[in-house]
């Protein structure tokens, strides 16, 4: 868990410059703190957060696109947020920012999928979760923040659906300092422009899915 921290923080420092040129730009006051917003896992296309932990239906040999959405959150101006599943059910295949609130144009700091780091800026962060799906990205120093509140999406999570199941959860990576999640580790992160992460709560989904070939019997009597 050390070279997590590590790793956030390093990221962390390279949002901050991010924001301070960002205030500076601006000449504008640091958006100051409000109640915590919520950074939850929907269904692709969700217009807002449901009001529980959805179950999100699938198919063994489909493709299952998880929306990463926030809502009602101070306004921002970067996010690093890590999704976990069990990659024997849900396999980690990419990341798709079409639709994100964040202001173009944008700048991935880092992009690692089932530990492979396909995007980290130079910087070598190590990337060794075969469950999880991270992407952090800042807007352009000139873009100025996300509206107040703000509401929409941050990135589309994309995952091949390999195994059957009931139900397997799909939430967020922990272990990971700063946390925009108050008392907690967990791997949410969103700033823009304070010293301190902008405050969220999360929210979790689950996955249920089904074989793609299913198998019915009958019983024939012989004579």
């Amino acid at each position: 868990m050390r070279h997590i921290i590590n790793d956030k923080a390093l990221i962390l420092a390279i949002i901050s410059l991010f924001s301070v040129a960002l205030s500076i730009h601006l000449f504008a006051p640091i958006v100051r703190a409000q109640s915590p917003g919520l950074v939850c896992l929907a269904q692709q296309q969700a217009s807002s957060c449901p009001s529980s932990g959805p179950v999100i239906p699938g198919s063994v040999g489909s493709q299952l696109r998880v929306a990463v959405f926030i809502q009602d959150s101070a306004p921002l101006g970067a996010f690093d947020v890590t999704v976990l599943s069990n990659n024997t059910i849900l396999q980690p295949s990419g990341v798709d920012l079409t639709g994100t609130v964040l202001l173009s144009p944008l700048n991935i700091v880092s992009e690692c999928i089932a530990g492979v780091q396909r995007i980290s800026s130079g910087t070598g962060y190590p990337c060794t979760t075969a469950d999880a799906i991270e992407l952090a990205v800042y807007s352009c120093i000139t873009c100025g923040l996300t509206n107040n509140p703000t509401t929409g999406l941050l990135y589309t999570a994309i995952y091949n659906v390999i195994s059957p199941t009931a139900s397997t959860p799909i939430g967020f990576q922990t272990g990971c300092y700063p946390s925009s999640v108050g008392g907690a580790s967990t791997c949410v992160l969103v700033t823009n422009g304070g010293l301190n992460p902008v405050p969220e709560t999360t929210q979790t989904a689950s996955l249920t899915a089904s074989s793609e070939f299913s198998l019915s019997a009958s019983r024939r009597t012989l004579l």
